[in-house]
């Protein structure tokens, strides 16, 4: 996802994105800053989450990685990856996280373009 985190915070707010992209935006933010280690960008999010997760980003697959987490030592990771678990009842079957991304993203395009002038 090409989108800083400033410029995704400055759409949370706004009455011209639809409600669902506003509150996948919200949970990626929310998960970036329960995230234990500083996020500079999705992408970087992203890159952290894969090396960790070690495989394809599913639910599955991430809720099994947060079964192995240790509350004591992981409780941020933990809290983080739970509230990422919203994005996915939204989105078909079997999505991996950088598809349901790859949505989200195509959704801020289509808007950014519509937001230009002579639009």
């Amino acid at each position: 996802m090409k989108y800083s985190i400033e410029s995704l915070m400055s759409l949370t707010d706004s009455d011209k994105i639809s409600i669902s992209l506003s509150n996948d935006i919200q949970v990626i933010l929310d998960t970036i800053n329960d995230w234990p280690d500083p996020v500079e960008s999705v992408d970087i999010f992203v890159e952290l989450l894969s090396k960790s997760v070690g495989n394809r980003l599913t639910q599955i697959n991430i809720e099994k990685y947060i079964l192995g987490l240790d509350p004591k030592i992981d409780a941020w990771k933990k809290e983080a990856l739970t509230q990422l678990m919203f994005l996915f009842p939204h989105h078909h079957s079997g999505v991996t996280l950088d598809e349901i991304f790859f949505e989200i993203q195509k959704e801020l395009s289509a808007f950014y373009e519509s937001t230009k002038p002579g639009h």
